[in-house]
């Protein structure tokens, strides 16, 4: 219950008894009789707020023109109830709400021209948050000003998980505003790069500067996350407690949350990157205008196949992180009125060698199926039709209800999280209640999913010798080389396949493949030599590290029951990535049928059960699962006349495929 009474003016010392002996008694009097002017109250100036109040500040001044959206609930201080609310207003009201004494004095329209002598009245110390690059012109004139009266600036920054302060004391003597190192004119102009030279490059940490090249060529927004503001806000509010007491303060006062998680070899070895990346920011800041002319020449058209609706463009973005054969992606999502999706595949993405039946494929269409299925309410009718191969091929409708409410933030969470781990695993038991789970979870699908402790050395033999049947043929080699991306501009240009860092491979076999990519010659001679012994072992060496391994078969084996073994997989898939447990499927175990017929031995299953995937589980033994490349949502998605779509569907008919947007 909250009090019954407001406290009296006279219960002031109640608020801060607690500071007591960390905060001396001068201090205390010294924050008392400040008065900070907050000059933009987004995540920086606002970080600094609460604290400040709640340490006993006197008098705070809060300026910003901008009100409050969803984006900004990661880390600002604001609620839901506060979206579409003035930033400056809400912040004052919840000063109010924390101590009712404290002055307060808001500017909702932010600092302008007009108002900043009246703003600077009173203020001791002023902390600068405004964003250069919507009102440069008025951040220079803050810094004038307070120059002019000998009051010092403080403002932040926050680069990833490093909070950055850079104080201005302008108090020793009167310097040129950021101390020289920006002029008036670029400022007046509004020249974003001079505007903030005095930020300088030693700064940057080096897991922020591929962002910065990322965001120099695309133009998205700059990240910002709440625990870096967090750290923003502790070092702002010790900072005003030492500028209240008049002392002197470093110019840059810095705290990387990243790098005191690191071990002191992992912060030296970030440390050894910066010169690299920063070489690489500095070549995207000067090809940034190019990059971002040839962004719009680029129809928009196509994003806007996946529609206005939010909850069909979160339903298809998360069917299409499902997994799928090789990563090759092959649905076809084609929007044939409000909320329904008929669902088939790209035949131009088959893949012959691994996949001559097209099972994979409709495996696959069963995962994106469930994936829509955990972040919405769906209901999918299929066409019973097994000619995967026939034009337009439609394995059934799929019409979205609404998204799930309870639990929506997890389960985005687990559909994200899921991926295929190719490392070094740990064994964790999880008992017969685990495995009651998963297979109750598939039986509804008329499917078994069962979980054993088996042999490592066994089941990676079995694997060894289907991975060795595979590698030997020719056409299943080519197969996989062509979908390997070898290095970042290939995995950009084609996001489908595996990237060599997701298949745990170093840069001396990345350089191998792509040599064997490139040259059949130099292919036929190296597979003469022994490579394909060499691949399977590598495929397989890490199968030994974990003993629990978990079986998906199916009895049903109909075009059905083919999609719904798909939905099964993904059930135990994300299930399994629930429990915190990372997953390798191997297929190498279950290639031929006599490895099916012992597996399923080996899981006591009965000879009418088909094995469809083996999972290896356990905990990662690394920190990091690497992730395939995916596709953009859009390119999945199509339309077509609604009366046209919704009749061949009801139909079983094909839906023949639409031209592209």
């Amino acid at each position: 219950m909250g009090m019954k009474t407001m406290p009296g003016p006279d219960e002031l010392d109640a608020f801060v008894v607690r500071n007591t002996d960390v905060i001396s008694a001068p201090e205390q009097a010294a924050l008392r009789a400040t008065r900070l002017l907050v000059a933009g109250c987004g995540s920086v100036g606002g970080s600094l707020v609460e604290p400040l109040v709640r340490l006993g500040i006197g008098s705070v001044v809060l300026a910003d023109p901008e009100t409050f959206d969803l984006s900004n609930i990661n880390r600002q201080a604001c609620l839901l109830a506060d979206v579409g609310q003035s930033k400056a207003e809400v912040l004052a009201r919840r000063v109010a709400d924390i101590n009712p004494y404290v002055d307060v004095r808001v500017f909702p329209a932010g600092l302008t021209e007009d108002n900043l002598e009246d703003a600077f009245d009173g203020t001791t110390v002023v902390f600068d948050a405004i964003d250069a690059a919507s009102s440069p012109w008025v951040k220079y004139r803050v810094h004038e000003l307070a120059s002019e009266r000998r009051i010092p600036v403080v403002a932040g920054f926050d680069f990833g998980g490093k909070s950055v302060l850079y104080v201005f004391d302008y108090r020793r003597k009167r310097a040129a505003p950021f101390y020289g190192r920006a002029s008036a004119e670029a400022h007046r102009e509004g020249r974003l790069s001079e505007c903030l030279k005095w930020l300088g490059y030693t700064h940057f940490p080096a897991d922020f500067l591929p962002i910065i090249q990322d965001r120099m060529i695309t133009g998205k927004p700059w990240p910002q996350v709440a625990y870096c503001v967090l750290a923003m806000g502790a070092l702002g509010t010790r900072c005003m407690v030492d500028l209240a007491m008049q002392r002197r303060v470093p110019h840059v006062i810095t705290f990387d949350t990243h790098m005191a998680m690191r071990t002191p070899l992992g912060r030296l070895v970030e440390r050894l990157k910066i010169p690299g990346r920063l070489l690489g920011a500095l070549a995207a800041a000067r090809r940034a205008a190019k990059a971002r002319a040839a962004r719009a020449e680029v129809p928009s058209e196509a994003d806007d196949q996946l529609g206005t609706d939010p909850t069909m463009r979160l339903v298809i973005e998360a069917m299409a992180r499902a997994p799928s054969p090789h990563n090759c992606q092959p649905w076809r999502f084609v929007v044939t009125g409000p909320r329904e999706i008929a669902i088939g595949w790209d035949v131009s993405r088959a893949l012959d060698a691994v996949d001559p039946d097209d099972f994979a494929i409709a495996y696959a269409i069963g995962c994106a199926v469930e994936a829509a299925a955990t972040i919405a309410e769906v209901s999918f009718t299929q066409t019973g039709s097994g000619d995967y191969r026939a034009p337009g091929y439609v394995a059934g409708t799929l019409v979205v209800k609404a998204l799930h409410t309870e639990g929506q933030v997890h389960r985005r969470g687990i559909l994200e999280r899921r991926a295929t781990y190719r490392g070094g695993m740990y064994d964790a038991p999880s008992g017969d209640q685990l495995a009651d789970r998963l297979d109750g979870l598939v039986q509804p699908l008329r499917a078994r999913a069962a979980m054993r402790e088996l042999p490592p050395d066994l089941v990676r033999r079995m694997a060894l010798e289907g991975a060795r049947g595979l590698f030997g043929r020719s056409d299943y080699v080519d197969e996989l080389l062509r979908h390997i991306r070898i290095g970042r501009r290939e995995a950009d240009r084609d996001p489908t396949g595996f990237t060599a860092h997701s298949l745990s491979l170093g840069p001396v076999r990345a350089r191998l493949l792509s040599l064997l990519r490139s040259s059949l010659l130099l292919r036929r001679l190296a597979f003469a030599s022994g490579m394909a012994k060499l691949m399977a072992h590598t495929s397989t060496s890490a199968i030994g590290s974990a003993s629990r391994f978990v079986l998906v078969t199916t009895s049903d084996f109909s075009p059905e029951g083919r999609v719904d073994v798909g939905r099964a997989i993904m059930r135990v898939w994300l299930e399994l990535t629930r429990q915190g447990l990372a997953c390798q499927p191997i297929d190498f175990a279950i290639c031929t049928n006599e490895s099916r017929a012992q597996i399923l031995a080996m899981f006591n299953l009965p000879s009418t059960e088909r094995p469809v995937l083996l999972f290896r589980v356990g905990k990662a033994a690394s920190t990091q699962l690497p992730r395939s490349p995916r596709l953009p949502a859009h390119s999945f998605c199509h339309c077509v006349p609604e009366d046209r779509a919704r009749a061949s569907v009801r139909s079983g008919d094909a839906i023949a495929a639409p031209a592209e947007v």
